[in-house]
């Protein structure tokens, strides 16, 4: 008798012991165990670290094609970010892409001079100033003839010492027979680099060879670069009129500008604009209407000086052009702003408006697969509140599952954007002359823009996996009884 029951309790103790191979999901789901019969890479038995990521590597594993559509669709929501990352980085508010797409240098501003003042002395004189960090004897337009072409020239003594002009194919002009060229003129011209081409202006032609290809958003992109010395080949007489200057930072550019005036007169378009205000004297009017003619004709004839004696009322009223040192000056950043401001202006809205509404679709498509993957996994995600999970742990387990396939996504968008979007605004811009988009991007960019995805996407899984809260064991338990 003893012998039969230290058997049978053998026996039943040795079956028994299967119990503990059975555990509470097996249970729940009715002795139905995962028959899986390949190495598994992510065992758990023997885990000690990491638990939580290897429970969200097999939720991700398990859920393939979810993340497929997640990745699918931050990948494209990544591409449009950066594409407008891009092209705000171009149009923006330092506006670094456009100023080297206009296709002539842009200081912080110029001054044109009259015969009566001496481009280089101005020069020195303007590098004294604490306020200056650089001074060029800068651009000037002329119009030459190729063939049958009217193109737009532009001349600059020293191309090093430019800061917005890139010739992005081949050199700058350097000696008297070369000259840089557009682009979009070479290949209406079918030129080359190392090919000449013979220009004309007035009764004087030359011949020059093609050093370099740049581009410019000027006459449509047809624009021609010469050196001070290549030009005088075809205008001998030719003098440069203009000066770029270049603050520190932290300078008051009205304050200067202001500080010109008082020392080296008013300008030419200044005196216009003063010799039509009615609230002046008698003799002030006189006088202003005067030195505004004398404004004209210097303007318009290229006279060196003049002066001029009027008797009023047995008052003589004189004056002469040494008060007219300057033509005319320019703030380049206000010039911009009132060409093209209003255009700059909408591509910003439009950036701003493509990260805001990428964001928001990257937001609704990931809480209508969390909400939808949640219903789903109902029962499980039960089961596992059974054993013990707490609700924060399996919402960073839904989060950690979506991670890779988010991170995918956000790798394949950015790189994607990074590679083709130069050649779309290329051809997007090419109606306005530009042949080779320069885009402007940071690292640091790049890595703010791929982390802000990262965490919008945690966080937004987060939020609408705190649902499982509502999950009941209880509840599941009676449903399954039901």
């Amino acid at each position: 008798l003893i012998g039969v029951i230290a058997l049978v309790s053998l026996i039943s103790f040795s079956q028994a012991r299967k119990v503990k191979k059975y555990p509470p999901v097996v249970a729940f789901r009715k002795g139905i165990g995962n028959h899986h019969f390949k190495h598994n890479y992510l065992a758990l038995e023997q885990t000690k670290y990491l638990f939580q990521v290897r429970l969200a590597i097999k939720r991700a594993l398990g859920s393939i094609k979810q993340n497929i559509i997640i990745a699918v669709c931050v990948c494209v929501a990544t591409f449009a970010m950066m594409f407008s990352v891009i092209l705000y980085g171009c149009c923006g508010e330092k506006q670094n892409g456009i100023k080297k797409m206009t296709g002539f240098e842009m200081s912080d501003i110029t001054i044109d001079i009259t015969h009566s003042i001496s481009g280089e002395k101005l020069k020195k004189e303007l590098l004294k100033r604490p306020e200056v960090r650089k001074v060029n004897l800068t651009h000037t337009y002329i119009n030459v003839a190729l063939g049958d072409l009217d193109v737009l020239a532009m001349v600059y003594p020293d191309y090093k010492e430019v800061e917005n002009i890139n010739f992005y194919e081949g050199r700058m002009p350097i000696y008297d027979n070369e000259i840089g060229i557009t682009g979009a003129l070479a290949k209406n011209l079918g030129k080359e680099i190392g090919e000449y081409i013979e220009l004309q202006y007035g009764d004087y032609c030359g011949t020059y060879l093609i050093t370099g290809i740049t581009q410019s958003m000027i006459n449509n992109g047809t624009t021609l670069y010469f050196t001070e010395e290549s030009v005088k080949m075809i205008n001998p007489s030719y003098q440069s009129n203009e000066l770029g200057v270049y603050f520190n930072e932290g300078v008051d550019k009205k304050a200067f500008i202001a500080s010109l005036k008082e020392e080296y007169g008013q300008s030419v378009e200044d005196m216009r604009k003063q010799s039509e205000d009615s609230s002046m004297s008698q003799e002030e009017r006189i006088k202003a209407k005067s030195e505004a003619k004398i404004a004209a004709l210097m303007s318009s004839y290229g006279i060196d000086s003049m002066d001029y004696a009027i008797m009023v009322d047995g008052k003589l009223i004189k004056g002469s052009s040494k008060n007219f040192g300057i033509y005319n000056i320019t703030d380049m950043e206000e010039y911009v702003q009132t060409n093209i401001g209003a255009y700059i202006q909408g591509i910003n809205w439009g950036c701003k408006m493509i990260i805001a509404v990428s964001a928001i679709v990257v937001i609704i498509i990931i809480v209508m697969l969390i909400k939808a993957s949640i219903t789903r996994q109902r029962m499980e995600l039960g089961i596992y509140k059974s054993m013990g999970y707490t609700t924060v742990q399996l919402m960073l387990q839904i989060a950690m599952s979506i991670m890779p396939a988010v991170c995918v996504g956000t790798i394949i968008g950015i790189s994607t954007a990074l590679c083709v979007s130069a050649s779309i605004l290329s051809v997007a811009f090419s109606v306005i002359g530009i042949t080779q988009m320069m885009i402007d991007v940071s690292v640091i960019q790049v890595v703010l823009l791929a982390m802000s995805i990262i965490g919008l996407s945690f966080v937004t899984t987060l939020v609408s996996s705190y649902k499982i809260k509502e999950i009941s064991v209880y509840e599941q338990a009676r449903s399954e009884e039901r």
